[in-house]
């Protein structure tokens, strides 16, 4: 029913009901930009997925010299939904999708030029372009990162902030080396008291989980600065670690912010980075919100610690009597 040539494709826009969106190719054809904010960037699958959809659409109904008193009754002359493509040479392809048919659940669809010939689409090709804008934004994915390339991960909240630091092989400092995760927990401005201590081993593990695997489930906001999605306390998330640079694989310490707002009505977190003003849910919410919420206490192993005899110059006993030492 219709053909759409991507090649020379260079403008769309789609209008339902009173809303419109409009897009263009950029100057060197490798992205899409939004009319109201050429900053907001766009997914360029979403628009394959919508010429996909037109190439591929098919129809076993053909209504042919339609009037057009018969227009308004397919829904054609207020349609539902209005879909403009424009292409290089300045020529443009609109194409209108009025009401349900009833009886087999088809959709009335024309070429605005040509509205003495209607089609019956399936609702599936109609359902590809029930689209928001927030369905052509391009959700930002953060660093690959495994265990080995983290240094560490803190965590501030308003004055008080939480460090989990990574040793590749143990903390040397130590005298067990069973632990590779170290957390440091007090406020801003002050030592820290008590001193770096070896992190629980499934806290580590849920941790290490969580910022390996981190990901924004939806965008849902335009502009952070909104003061209702909280970001206001500054909150936020800064994962350092080594990323392999160039051909010669040297480690360079990067740093990674995630900034946090509010909870959501569901329990989601609201999220931004630096490296965009657009505001997500995080993925794995409730977990982050039970590890960031975690007192001291429950951070702390929950075995006796494990010494590394190797390390160890002297042992001395204390009882109520008196203590012994070991050299």
């Amino acid at each position: 029913v219709a053909a759409i040539d991507h090649q020379l494709l260079v403008g769309f826009e789609l209008t339902k009901g009173e809303e419109k969106l409009s897009f263009t190719l950029n100057s060197s054809a490798t992205e899409w930009n939004w009319s109201e904010d050429a900053e907001v960037p766009l997914d360029n699958m979403v628009f394959a997925e919508i010429v996909t959809a037109f190439n591929e659409a098919k129809s076993n109904y053909k209504l042919e010299s339609v009037t057009e008193a018969q227009l308004a009754d397919y829904g054609l002359n207020d349609p539902a939904y209005r879909v403009k493509f424009t292409y290089s040479d300045a020529s443009v392809k609109e194409y209108l999708i009025g009401a349900v048919n009833s009886f087999n659940s088809l959709y009335y669809f024309c070429e605005a030029e040509a509205t003495d010939t209607v089609y019956l689409v399936p609702s599936t090709f109609v359902l590809s372009l029930d689209l928001g804008i927030y369905d052509f934004v391009l959700i930002e994915t953060p660093p690959t990162l495994t265990e080995g390339k983290l240094i560490d991960v803190n965590y501030v909240n308003g004055k008080n902030y939480h460090t989990f630091r990574y040793y590749a092989s143990g903390n040397s400092a130590d005298y067990t080396d069973k632990y590779d995760w170290y957390f440091e927990y007090g406020s801003l401005g002050e030592s820290k008291i008590p001193p770096e201590c070896p992190l629980d081993i499934g806290v580590a593990e849920d941790l290490v989980s969580l910022v390996t695997g981190m990901n924004f489930k939806e965008c849902v906001g335009l502009d952070f600065a909104d003061e209702k999605y909280g970001f206001s306390d500054a909150n936020k998330i800064v994962v350092r670690y080594n990323a392999s640079e160039g051909e010669t694989g040297v480690l360079t310490e990067k740093s990674y912010i995630v900034y946090l707002g509010a909870q959501t009505e569901d329990g989601g977190i609201y999220a931004y980075t630096d490296n965009s003003k657009l505001v997500y849910i995080l993925g794995s919410s409730d977990e982050w919100s039970a590890l960031l919420s975690s007192e001291y206490p429950e951070l702390m192993p929950k075995e006796l610690w494990l010494p590394n005899y190797e390390l160890i110059d002297s042992l001395t006993f204390k009882t109520a009597s008196g203590s012994i030492t070991v050299n």
